[in-house]
């Protein structure tokens, strides 16, 4: 999971550590996409550190609308976290899947899993550019990215999953 980004300052104080943090950011994203009714899998369980996205998700058909799946890449850092670090594949997938793909953000609490919080963005790195072929990550501002998100439950509000629900996050 392409979660933490070791060279930045964590604010100082006890908290969980690094696979606590992973963990929960997991299961934060978990929880959500099923209270919004989607059949999500953790891809992780079938290849560690799954290239370009952590979470397959499918939002089943309703209305007029069929089955859609979603990739989702799951960032979790502690609170008060500066930077995090996105893989090159990870904006790859984005850029060749912008309607799919999605950046979900957990900001996890040094309080207890409780208190984690979740943003979904879509469309995250739009306008982005090629990648260098030797480029292997980027560092983001995490506060920029959490500002530019929004709830994962008014992400997917009414007909869950459509594009036009996607881009407007």
């Amino acid at each position: 999971i392409g979660l933490i980004d070791d060279s930045s300052a964590e604010p100082a104080g006890p908290g969980p550590g690094r696979d606590e943090v992973e963990r929960r950011a997991m299961a934060a994203v978990l929880d959500v996409e099923a209270a919004v009714g989607h059949i999500a899998r953790d891809m992780n369980d079938e290849h560690r550190n799954h290239p370009g996205y952590d979470v397959q998700s499918l939002v089943p058909a309703s209305g007029d609308r069929t089955d859609r799946l979603l990739f989702i890449e799951v960032k979790g850092r502690i609170e008060a976290s500066e930077t995090v670090t996105v893989s090159r594949n990870e904006i790859l997938t984005a850029l060749n899947a912008p309607d799919q793909f999605v950046l979900a953000l957990v900001e996890v609490s040094r309080s207890g899993q409780r208190h984690d919080r979740v943003r979904y963005l879509s469309r995250p790195f739009e306008g982005i550019g090629v990648t260098h072929f030797a480029e292997t990550s980027r560092n983001f501002a995490w506060t920029k990215l959490w500002e530019l998100g929004s709830d994962p439950r008014e992400h997917f509000a009414g007909d869950a999953g459509t594009d036009d629900d996607l881009r407007d996050a």
